[in-house]
């Protein structure tokens, strides 16, 4: 018996190796299985990348994943754009009211202009002014994905060279059309930058109760009304009276041919993946075409952007950066009335002011200013970038009514 159970062991250890080699020589089984994970990756990528008509999102493993979970997405709340990943709560200063952010664009806006502060800053509160409302301009995310796009393809032609086999290339031009046709669908734009435009307003965005970086946006009138960017309505609430006319099962029309193309390109997907596990040579240059697409995906989806790419084109006007929260606060607030009483409440309680804090917000400033150390004690910004930045802002912000006009109310 242990010559036979020996041969067998041999012939078990040849058919092992032999599986492994048929593996390394063609892993056509591999690449099935790695298109259908990794949709979360290309999702974020195109959170990032969508606005234009030409979206370049490279093809990549995770496409199928993608398409399937974008079914259960548009079916449910309409939604293609993820939800935020980055936490921010946007103030409207006239108003005093707090608001949660819905928007992805929101997020990585208030995530990629923060920045590391120096030693022994408690807080940094930055004021900006929009400059404009053009559309998001190009950047190095979208650069990247075209030359990734183009290095792609011709990879994939290398077979077709060496050995007249078509069918990487021809799987490549299928994948990157669809990845081109899913970006270029209408109801990206719409969702990613809803918010009405021309409308004077003066926002502040931070990061809750600990964060210690506050962004002020001052906007005359120029760009988007980032509070309705942060409210993001879902498509399936998001409709008027022009829409009353156009509904298809009690949902705007626009929202329904969403919906059947996010079913045609899944099932288009799934023939995709069907025809490349019928693919059992030359597989390696399919693999290394997916792989890069891949890189492209991860790099964009993490990627930091200029606000202008994101469709907010804003200036640094002036910054207040203290040892101490409460300075900063209370600083902003002489420069720009108002602002700082809508941020107290977040990050004081009533309790936790001292009786000369109190007073200070109370009105009685002197008393508190000069108890203050003299090096945190900043003189008045007289440049006139500065200056015209506050008159506007004092023309958006109106001061609040007397206590005796509260009471008449």
């Amino acid at each position: 018996a242990l010559p036979f159970l020996t041969s067998r062991s041999i012939d078990d250890a040849g058919n092992v190796a032999g599986a492994i080699r048929d593996t390394w020589q063609g892993p056509t089984d591999t690449m099935t299985i790695l298109l259908i994970i990794g949709g979360d990756v290309v999702a974020r990528a195109l959170a990032q990348l969508v606005g234009p008509t030409i979206v370049p999102v490279a093809f990549s493993f995770g496409w199928v994943a993608y398409s399937f979970a974008t079914l259960v997405n548009v079916f449910g709340d309409g939604r293609l754009i993820p939800a935020p990943d980055y936490n921010v709560k946007l103030f409207n200063v006239a108003s005093g009211i707090p608001r949660e952010n819905r928007s992805w664009v929101l997020g990585r806006f208030f995530r990629d202009i923060e920045c590391p502060l120096a030693e022994g800053i408690g807080m940094n509160l930055s004021i900006y002014r929009v400059t404009s409302g053009s559309p998001p301009s190009r950047d190095w995310c979208d650069k990247s994905g075209f030359a990734f796009i183009l290095l792609q393809l011709g990879i994939a032609a290398i077979p077709c060279g060496l050995y007249r086999n078509w069918s990487t290339l021809l799987v490549t031009g299928c994948g990157t059309l669809l990845s081109l046709i899913t970006g270029a669908l209408p109801q990206w734009r719409l969702e990613k930058y809803p918010g009405r435009r021309g409308r004077a307003k003066v926002v502040a965005l931070a990061g809750g109760n600990g964060s210690r970086t506050i962004v002020v946006v001052i906007d005359p009138g120029r760009g988007m009304d980032l509070e309705d960017l942060a409210a993001a309505q879902p498509p399936t609430l998001r409709y008027g009276k022009a829409e009353k006319g156009r509904m298809i099962l009690g949902a705007p029309i626009d929202l329904r041919v969403t919906q059947f193309a996010c079913i045609a390109l899944a099932c288009l997907w799934i023939m995709l993946l069907i025809t490349v596990t019928a693919l059992k040579t030359n597989t390696w240059y399919l693999l290394l075409v997916g792989g890069l697409g891949m890189l492209q995906n991860v790099i964009v989806a993490g990627g930091k952007r200029a606000p202008t790419a994101r469709g907010i084109h804003i200036e640094h006007v002036e910054e207040f950066s203290r040892k101490k929260v409460m300075h900063a606060l209370m600083d902003a607030e002489v420069a720009y009335p108002r602002l700082g009483k809508v941020l107290l409440g977040e990050f004081f309680s009533p309790e936790s002011l001292t009786q000369a804090e109190a007073e200070w917000w109370d009105g009685n400033e002197k008393d508190y200013d000069d108890s203050r150390p003299p090096k945190s004690k900043v003189e008045n910004n007289d440049d006139p970038k500065a200056q015209d930045a506050r008159q506007q802002y004092a023309n958006i912000v109106k001061p609040p009514a007397s206590k005796g006009a509260q009471q008449a109310l």
